[in-house]
């Protein structure tokens, strides 16, 4: 629904009261404590700014780190619900996703655009949409998402500007908005269950489900969700509707002829139906095996599992390493191997101590060996960054960055102060542009006696153009990057 045209079309039908039948995309929901859109049935938190003065606040006034607004809203429970989470941006079919204006795709561009009246530059706050009263402390500010781009990135929603950006998600803090999928308020459905599985071994193997609806009858229409897992421990997942005139869900072994001996396990994970919600705790049964005759795989390989006490922060960073999770299913594990990847050796204790004293993204790997020479290996990602600056005087600051469009060319203009917000001249500024089609290039720029400079990127097409600041450097000075504007884009049409 497109509810600021609907508003326009309906403009002039007030007095036959055709608005509060046609404007119905949000709906008041828990007394007030939530809203449900229903164009995407998700129901927003009415507190808009709900993390302010939590354990995960950051800031004093709800800013957080990415990893902190995502572990307050998946602690969040109103109303009996416990599955909030962040707004999300959908994935394109390219694997990208939209970055700039008018992104209304997302979550919070649909809430933004779609429903609160904001505009490109024009906060939704000064809108004047009636729907506003529905929510309370919307900040005119940048809001965190739950995607996550390329590491260390994470996308943003500014509600002052309606843009769409990544930015860093490992020291950058933005407020938090809590949503969750579906309605609150929607009326619950019977429960259903399973109450008989079974099998047939007679040129293959099926196993066979059948499904009892909240009046104690047969469920006739709906689909079941199940797993087999073999002799050798792998899994398929299957899904198949309740047919015919037994009314059962039928699932075929999925494995060619002979099938190897061992046992064969039916495992029902969901029943997808329109006339009842599944209930696992009200089933008889949920798993079926059934053991055919022949020799059963020699050896399971064992499966390699690793955990760190911490997962980033600056250099040096001292990370104790962990593998005790690791298991062997028909066997123990003889040897460990460590590859730090950052050009260490490698270790081959169970549960290591390692330094990483170099900046960085490390996929660490764990692969162990069980007593029959069968290998796995586990990967950790560990984030080592910069020690901060800590810097108090003689401090370099961004102070601004303004984008401008140029006949064939595009433009940033970038402001260098110090911590009093006196201009610095000769000042060595670095940056990238990111162009529309992903690739991207850097440029280094002095500042004049102004403080000022400028950096200019030949048009690629039209799409954003990203403008990133990666360094500032000049004698006698320190680079304060937390106190500076690091980024800007612009938008070409």
């Amino acid at each position: 629904m497109k509810k600021r045209m609907i508003k326009l079309l309906c403009a002039g039908f007030l007095s036959i009261g055709f608005i509060s039948a046609v404007n119905a995309a949000l709906l008041p929901r828990l007394g007030g404590l939530a809203v449900y859109d229903t164009d995407t049935d998700v129901t927003w938190l009415a507190n808009a700014n709900a993390g302010a003065g939590s354990s995960f606040d950051d800031t004093g006034t709800g800013g957080m780190t990415w990893a902190h607004a995502t572990a307050w809203a998946a602690s969040l429970t109103v109303g009996g619900f416990n599955d909030w989470r962040l707004p999300s941006v959908p994935f394109k079919s390219n694997g990208g996703f939209c970055i700039g204006a008018l992104c209304t795709d997302s979550e919070m561009g649909h809430l933004y655009f779609g429903e609160l009246g904001g505009a490109v530059n024009v906060p939704a706050l000064t809108s004047g949409d009636p729907d506003l009263a529905l929510f309370t402390n919307i900040q005119s500010a940048d809001y965190w998402t739950s995607t996550s781009g390329a590491s260390p990135f994470a996308l943003q929603f500014s509600m002052r500007t309606g843009a769409q950006l990544q930015t860093y998600r490992l020291s950058r803090k933005k407020h938090a908005w809590a949503v969750r999928s579906g309605d609150v308020g929607a009326p619950p459905q019977s429960s259903c269950w399973i109450d008989k599985m079974d099998h047939a071994a007679v040129g293959g193997l099926s196993g066979y489900v059948w499904v009892v609806d909240g009046d104690g009858s047969r469920l006739r229409s709906g689909n079941v969700h199940a797993r087999w897992t073999y002799p050798n421990g792998t899994t398929a997942d299957q899904v198949r509707r309740i047919a015919g005139t037994r009314a059962r869900a039928q699932f075929g072994v999925g494995l060619p002829q002979p099938l190897p001996g061992g046992t064969y396990t039916l495992t029902v994970t969901d029943v997808i139906s329109d006339s009842c919600v599944f209930d696992p705790a009200m089933s008889t049964v949920l798993e079926h095996s059934v053991t055919l005759p022949g020799a059963p795989n020699p050896n399971q390989s064992p499966v390699a599992a690793t955990s760190a006490d911490i997962s980033s922060g600056e250099a040096p960073l001292v990370v104790n390493f962990d593998s005790t999770a690791s298991s062997d299913p028909d066997g123990s594990i003889v040897a460990y191997e460590w590859n730090f990847k950052d050009g260490s050796a490698i270790s081959t204790e169970p549960n290591p101590v390692h330094t990483f004293n170099t900046p960085g993204l490390y996929d660490v790997a764990l692969t162990v060996a069980d007593d029959e020479g069968s290998q796995n290996t586990a990967t950790l990602q560990i984030m080592v960054t910069k020690a901060t600056t800590g810097c108090d005087t003689n401090c370099l600051q961004i102070s601004s960055i303004k984008m401008s469009n140029r006949r064939s060319s595009v433009r940033a203009k970038v402001k260098v102060v110090d911590e009093a917000g006196e201009t610095v001249s000769g000042a060595v500024v670095s940056a990238t542009w990111t162009f529309p089609d992903g690739h991207s290039i850097t440029q280094s720029r002095r500042s004049n006696r102004k403080g000022k400079v400028k950096f200019t990127a030949r048009k690629s097409g039209v799409g954003t153009y990203v403008f990133d600041i990666t360094d500032v450097t000049v004698g006698g000075f320190t680079f304060d990057p937390d106190n500076s504007v690091m980024s800007d884009m612009i938008t070409i049409h």
